[in-house]
Parts: C-alpha cells; structure tokens; sequence
C-alpha cells in the first residue's frame, strides 16, 4: 500500500488437540450469539451443542450397545451407533435408536441426522426405520461413500 500505514498485525496461530478451555468458551458464545443477532437468527433457538448419551446393559450390568449424538439449533444428530458384536440381531441397536429419537423429540427438535456408510448395513438399518437419504459423500472419510440421513420429527 504506498503512501499509508500497514494495518496487517501478526497472528499467530495455535492448533492442538482437546477440548476448549474457559477462554475459547466464552468467546464462543460470545460472538456465536453476536453473530445471530446480527443475522437476524431467532435468539430462543440453542446454537450451542449439548451432548447425549444412551447406553445399552444386559441383566447382568454389561454394556452392550451405545448411542451417543448432540441436540443443537433443533437438529439432535446421532454422531454413534454401536452394538456389541455378539448382542446384534436382537433389537437393541432398534431401542438405542428409538430412545435417541424420543429425547430428541421431548426436547423440541424438529430434525434428526446422521452420518454412516452408503449402501452398508447401517444404511439399511436407519432406511427401514423411516429414515431418508438427504445427501451423499463420494470419497469422504477414508475414502469411502458416506451418506447423511435424516428424519423430520413431525411426520
């Protein structure tokens, strides 16, 4: 820029892995919600992701199956569904799934979605309960086709 002040500052940038500590926290929320209003984004809606967590346990206390996503904006998104190996085929991954949906529900989400391979078991499993293919991921984690399904909650 000839003739005028340089405004270019140093950043430096600091990557790592974990979790963010109080200070990136609450700048998050902080500008997250600026940033909303600004947009004009209604200000009741919770941008900020909260965790949940289903587990499965046999008679005897074991963990057999596992369900774990996040509620945000009115979207719950089911991040993992596991059932151990040797308790498959008996509905439990059904239930963990049901559960995950009924939650979703009483806390007002209007959306559910999930990510799992194109065309595997997975992919079935979620189709046959009335979930639909919203988009497909050519070549996405590992090389492999991923699919995002979904599921309106009031239909």
């Amino acid at each position: 820029m000839s003739g005028g002040r340089s405004t270019e500052r140093w950043i430096h940038i600091d990557i790592r892995e974990g979790e963010a500590d109080g200070e990136v926290e609450a700048f998050l929320d902080r500008e997250w919600e600026a940033y909303h209003r600004d947009q004009g984004h209604d200000l009741s809606v919770d941008w900020s992701p909260r965790p949940l967590l289903l587990t499965a346990r046999d008679d005897t206390g074991r963990l057999v199956g596992v369900a774990q996503g996040r509620i945000s904006a009115g979207i719950g998104h089911l991040s993992e569904l596991i059932v151990a190996a040797p308790a498959r085929g008996q509905g439990i991954g059904g239930r963990l799934l049901e559960a995950f949906e009924a939650r979703c529900l009483s806390t007002g989400c209007h959306k559910l979605t999930i990510h799992t391979d194109y065309d595997g078991p997975a992919h079935h499993f979620y189709r046959q309960r009335g979930w639909l293919d919203e988009a497909v991921f050519h070549r996405d984690r590992g090389g492999r086709d991923f699919v995002r399904l979904y599921k309106f909650t009031d239909e």
